[in-house]
């Protein structure tokens, strides 16, 4: 049960980062978010389940560095991976 309350959260919190994502495909990115998320709803491997709650982190975390960039900082954003 806190497992699910736990991804609740995430999809809440990534679609309330993805709604202030500055792009023109932004609908279409919250629709692949919606779509990502409830296909993965019937995942019952675990090691499926981890690597999907991984990439939504992630995913997460970047669209938040980006989306925060509002006004602080020099205005560059790092890829994990790249130097």
């Amino acid at each position: 049960m806190a497992a699910s309350a736990g991804v609740a959260q995430l999809y809440r919190d990534i679609l309330k980062a993805a709604k202030h994502f500055p792009s023109i495909k932004r609908n279409q990115i919250l629709e692949d978010i919606k779509t990502e998320f409830h296909a993965n709803k019937v995942m019952s491997d675990k090691e499926e389940l981890a690597k999907a709650r991984q990439v939504a982190v992630s995913s997460l975390q970047q669209l938040r560095d980006y989306v925060g960039l509002g006004g602080s900082g020099d205005g560059q954003v790092q890829l994990k991976g790249t130097v």
